[in-house]
């Protein structure tokens, strides 16, 4: 018999102005925005249950980066979205696969005025079995291995994080991350430099492919590239912290440059060394 069990709660409160979205075409120039006193988002899900599961969450949200601070008040704030509208920090997560699954998470934004912090705690167990579905009064078998994918990018500093787990039988972890932006201030005596941080730290158990990335770049010059892919059974435990001062730049993107690590371009170089190597993305 199948079970399933979830809860859902979410709270959104934007309060301001009618628009959180930015619209300036590139750091530092032109980008005043009509970004609101503050904004709060709140998500928590329990999931607990047999069969088919596809989930995607997409989080892409404003954060103050600089402002002008004039007669006890602020006279004009700025905020960082690129040439294409990446915003400041952003959260993916996605999963999907057969068989038993639980879950429970909470994600949370909190925008108050010059500091946006995004956090997330996830805890997950999922064992791959083929399962039954019933569509259109057809029976149909699917059994597919397990996927999970945490992304975070923060824009401002050029930081990206990311755990992964692919063509896994098991996996059995809780992730904790957090991105903050605190926004420079400017008056007409100092300027105190804001910064932007970014954390994550995983402790799992799983059977498959894993993989751990961190990544630290301003487009030109990468400084901080960590990838690591474990296949087979294993404990994994990892932690990662960036803090990095805000400083104006001089470039313009032109296309999303800050991706997340690409543990499918380590396969490839691999295959290349070792052509009768199974080809592990086809798992």
């Amino acid at each position: 018999m199948k079970k399933l069990v979830l809860v859902l709660l979410v709270l959104i409160a934007l309060i301001g102005v009618a628009s959180a979205q930015c619209s300036c075409v590139a750091f530092y120039t032109n980008c005043t925005t009509d970004l609101p006193s503050y904004a709060i988002f709140k998500m928590t899900s329990q999931v607990q249950g047999d069969g088919l599961v596809v989930a995607d969450r997409d989080i892409k949200m404003p954060s103050p980066d600089n402002f002008v601070y004039s007669k006890g008040k602020i006279k004009t704030k700025y905020c960082c979205v690129d040439a294409n509208g990446n915003p400041g920090q952003q959260l993916k997560m996605h999963t999907h696969g057969t068989g038993s699954y639980e879950e429970t998470s909470d994600v949370s934004y909190n925008l108050n005025n010059t500091v946006a912090k995004l956090a997330f705690n996830d805890s997950a167990t999922m064992t791959r079995a083929a399962t039954s579905l019933d569509v259109q009064q057809r029976v149909q078998n699917v059994d597919v291995q397990w996927k999970e994918d945490i992304c975070m990018k923060d824009y401002q500093i050029g930081a990206a994080m990311r755990e992964r787990y692919y063509a896994a039988e098991s996996v059995t972890k809780t992730t904790k991350g957090d991105i903050t932006s605190v926004a420079t201030k400017t008056n007409a005596s100092e300027t105190n430099t804001g910064y932007g941080s970014m954390n994550m730290s995983v402790d799992s158990n799983f059977n498959g492919w894993g993989h751990f990335g961190v990544l630290a770049t301003d487009s030109k010059t990468t400084f901080v590239d960590v990838s690591e892919d474990y296949f087979g059974s294993y404990t994994m435990k990892k932690t990662a912290s960036i803090k990095v001062p805000k400083k104006p730049y001089k470039y313009k993107p032109t296309k999303d440059w800050l991706p997340c690590d690409n543990p499918e371009e380590w396969c490839d170089e691999f295959l290349k060394k070792c052509p009768s190597c199974p080809n592990i993305k086809e798992w």
